[in-house]
């Protein structure tokens, strides 16, 4: 085996350090111009007993004249002093073309216990502030820039469902109602969902229900829903002699699901501080 001449690869080295040093030269004169990054929009995606779901839609905006990667994206909400809730996407986020924007989804799980300020001021919103940083990426470069936004939120307060009680609606069909309440403490209404789940006295089940669960709780109102379950006459009769010789024996095990209120939204953008 023969080895290449030691003169010609020596000749190598400085042609490729020149490429090297334009390359480098070219990349220090296209550094990348600051991207902008503006709250667009918050979702309320879901709500529930113990928290609400939200999507915050940022607007990305790239003023290069090249295509930029969004590397990282992560954000904290924080109020009164502590943070409540995180957010981190997963990498890479995605890119964002030439002159354009693109839209970025970042999911948000508010919990009722971790908003500090709903106990001591029940009637006030919230100011809030969302402290984030990106990361963008260019030819092997990866550069960090903050992002802020400041806000108000309205007070949530956590809601309560239980069972009130059975009745026997109709003997001959074997009709019976459950009736649970429902108490909201909010400032916005609670569009009800479904509900299922089992009626047990003890550890025996007495009937199961699965139902849509009609209509809304009004803002600071405790509503009662009621809800038909129909068995055999004569189980639905031994049930209802159960129920009404020892009421409370009786409870339930399921869930009360519940839809998103639809002037949550416009409270969380229309109660934005600009400062």
């Amino acid at each position: 085996m023969t080895r290449p001449p030691r003169r010609r690869a020596a000749r190598t080295w400085p042609a490729a350090a020149c490429i090297c040093a334009a390359a480098l030269a070219a990349l220090a004169g296209c550094d990348i111009s600051r991207p902008t990054i503006r709250l667009q929009d918050v979702e309320v995606a879901a709500v529930d007993f113990d928290k609400v779901e939200l999507v915050y839609h940022f607007e990305v905006t790239n003023p290069n004249s090249y295509r930029v990667t969004l590397w990282g994206f992560d954000f904290t909400l924080v109020s009164g002093g502590e943070t409540v809730a995180r957010s981190a996407l997963a990498k890479p986020v995605g890119g964002v073309p030439t002159g354009g924007t693109t839209t970025v989804r970042a999911p948000v799980s508010l919990a009722y216990a971790d908003v500090p300020l709903v106990v001591s001021r029940p009637d006030k919103p919230s100011f809030y502030g969302l402290n984030g940083s990106a990361a963008f990426s260019f030819m092997g470069t990866m550069r960090f820039y903050p992002f802020t936004h400041a806000g108000l939120i309205p007070p949530l307060r956590q809601p309560k469902w239980r069972f009130a009680k059975l009745r026997l609606a109709n003997r001959d069909e074997g009709i019976l109602e459950l009736s649970f309440d429902v108490e909201n403490p909010n400032a916005f209404s609670l569009p009800m969902g479904r509900l299922a789940g089992s009626l047990l006295d003890g550890d025996e089940s007495l009937l199961t229900v699965d139902r849509i669960a009609p209509g809304s709780v009004p803002p600071g109102k405790t509503a009662r829903l009621v809800l038909p379950a129909k068995l055999p006459p004569d189980q639905a009769l031994r049930v209802a002699a159960r129920a009404e010789a020892a009421p409370q024996a009786l409870r339930f095990e399921g869930g009360l699901t519940l839809r998103p209120p639809p002037e949550l939204r416009p409270m969380l953008l229309g109660q934005e501080y600009r400062p």
